[in-house]
């Protein structure tokens, strides 16, 4: 009996001598950190040429915010429905909205009035968890006085009026598009370009005889969303650098004491901030590889593909046995990030989309199926744009891109 003790209890310190075994071992595989490298010049943000004085990004935004109770300066979301109709119906209010905030629509209005204004989002001074963000609150602010300017003309029978004030509409929101330099700040302008589409397609539906003038204003391009998105992973690159650099520093264990304490900075040690800094960059530069001026679908591929079969680890993807804990943070941070790709090719789909809707007016009612198809041989649209038997347009758009802001997928059909 007592022999069969002993071997028990030998057994058991086997058991727990290798477990601690393993585990020293593996504490020596992550607690000495990855050789430094240099940071990519591709991950490194870089300022816009746009004078201060003359930047349109920052004096809309230093457009004092109208009062607490000023009602709200917006169109209501009317994603995947009948835009004009639920726009009807707010109607009544744009008025009293536009009086409350008449400063920032005199702003907005100078702006746009001519041309596309200069205008570049600043970049912050040092990257870190407390960076300030801009205000963009007045960007989508005029955004809605010009595009509630241009609804209400082109229900009072004004169809020049909407026009210009679509013109004014497709100003800004180029000018924040080519100006953006954060993911929020990317984010904002798609979203303004998605609603200026949404109204430039219920003008023309009023007023088919406005399509020659509408076709003459400016659309988003593939080579903007590939400028675009360049910047902000940059942006966001030096974001994921500065966080893990902070988390490394040991300032969320100041509050600890004790054990506690000591156990928060065994854990932010293993964060191991070169090793973090050099997964998070190659895994940006390999989606920049994938961004093309020509190819806006590239990035959502790869990223399709990079999340069917992500590095393999001991345990899935999450856990490696080497640079545990950034493997962890890398897996946790990544995937948010392919649906704003997907908004973007969306964005791209749905403004080449409306480019051929209004061209196709032109084209006798008979033969505009025959046409779109020649149109549409060889481009990225060949398999997701069409004609139903009513003479709608539908776009199937890229899945994952859950949003309120979403750009057209539906045309109506032109008069025969």
């Amino acid at each position: 009996m007592k022999t069969w003790i002993k071997r028990s209890l030998w057994g058991i310190g086997g058991v727990l001598a290798a477990v601690l075994l393993l585990v020293l071992a593996w504490v020596a595989s992550n607690w000495r950190d990855a050789e430094p490298q240099p940071w990519p010049d591709v991950l490194t943000p870089r300022s816009l040429a746009v004078a201060d004085a003359d930047n349109f990004f920052i004096t809309l935004a230093a457009v004092p915010a109208a009062e607490a109770q000023a009602p709200l300066l917006s169109l209501p979301p009317c994603a995947g429905a009948d835009c004009g109709a639920i726009w009807r119906t707010a109607a009544p209010d744009w008025a009293a909205q536009r009086q409350a905030h008449a400063a920032l629509g005199a702003v907005c209005e100078a702006g746009t009035r001519s041309s596309v204004p200069p205008a570049a989002e600043p970049l912050p001074a040092t990257f870190g968890i407390d960076t300030e963000l801009p205000r963009f609150q007045n960007f989508t602010g005029c955004s809605a006085w010009l595009l509630t300017l241009a609804l209400e003309a082109s229900s009072a029978n004004q169809p020049d009026a909407a026009v210009a004030k679509l013109a004014q509409s497709a100003r800004l929101a180029t000018a924040l598009f080519n100006g953006s330099q954060s993911l929020i700040g990317h984010m904002i302008a798609v979203a303004v370009w998605s609603r200026h589409l949404q109204a430039l397609q219920v003008i023309a539906a009023q007023h088919p005889g406005t399509t020659s003038a509408l076709q003459a204003l400016p659309l988003p391009t593939v080579a903007q969303v590939a400028a675009a998105q360049r910047r902000w992973i940059a942006y966001e690159a030096s974001f994921n650098r500065s966080a893990v650099r902070t988390a490394h520093s040991g300032d969320a264990c100041q509050s600890e004491h004790g054990l506690r304490a000591w156990s928060c900075r065994r854990a932010v040690a293993m964060v191991l901030p070169n090793y973090s800094e050099q997964l998070f960059s190659a895994h940006w530069q390999k989606v920049l590889g994938a961004i093309g001026d020509d190819g806006f679908l590239n990035a959502v591929a790869y990223l399709e593909r990079f999340e069917s079969a992500p590095p393999p680890g001991l345990i899935d993807s999450w856990w490696h046995w080497r640079g545990t804990v950034p493997h962890i943070l890398f897996a946790v941070a990544m995937p948010q990030y392919k649906g704003y790709f997907v908004r973007s090719a969306n964005l791209t789909l749905s403004a080449q989309a409306t480019a051929l809707w209004l061209k196709a007016h032109g084209q006798p009612a008979a033969a505009r199926t025959t046409w779109l198809v020649a149109q549409l041989k060889g481009t990225p649209l060949a398999e997701r744009l069409n004609i139903d038997s009513q003479g709608q347009w539908k776009l199937r758009e890229l899945a994952g891109s859950a949003s309120d802001r979403t750009p057209p997928t539906r045309w109506p059909a032109w008069p025969a």
